[in-house]
């Protein structure tokens, strides 16, 4: 399993919001000025946190971008979900595959469900909040944010 580019920013972006006033609405030039990374593609990549409702936007002036809901409750697990589609080690566990001829005579089935299933909970463990606290040292404290409509 291999994150890409979108998944990583994905995450980057929602912990950039996460440190923004929960009330305020971000211009997306700002986050990609903070993150250094190109306004054209954040714009995919916000668009896909739009469409999964875990940020909301705002046209026009004072417009932005903002979560959904505080950051304690989004997982990193679920932002990669939604930007990669499968978390799965292996095709043969991906979601809609077809079911594989061998699975019943296979020996390496287990270590990558087992893989999976460590990679599943993991990624739910890890909160956006988490990732805040992480990056400022431990040091940022919690805060509530917009709330969940």
């Amino acid at each position: 399993m291999l994150i890409s580019t979108r998944g990583r920013y994905a995450l980057r972006v929602m912990a950039d919001l996460a440190g923004q006033p929960p009330e305020a609405y971000i211009p997306l030039k700002e986050i990609a000025q903070r993150q250094g990374i190109s306004e054209k593609y954040l714009e995919a990549v916000i668009r896909l946190l739009v469409r999964g409702a875990l940020v909301s936007g705002l046209r026009g002036k004072g417009g932005g971008y903002r979560l959904t809901r505080p950051p304690e409750g989004y997982t990193a697990g679920e932002v990669l979900r939604l930007t990669e589609g499968s978390l799965a080690p292996v095709a043969c566990l991906e979601n809609g595959a077809a079911p594989c001829p061998r699975a019943d005579t296979c020996p390496t089935l287990p270590l990558w469900q087992g893989l999976e299933r460590v990679i599943f909970q993991y990624l739910e463990c890890v909160t956006i909040a988490d990732l805040m606290r992480q990056a400022d040292g431990g040091k940022a404290p919690a805060r509530s944010g917009p709330e969940q409509g």
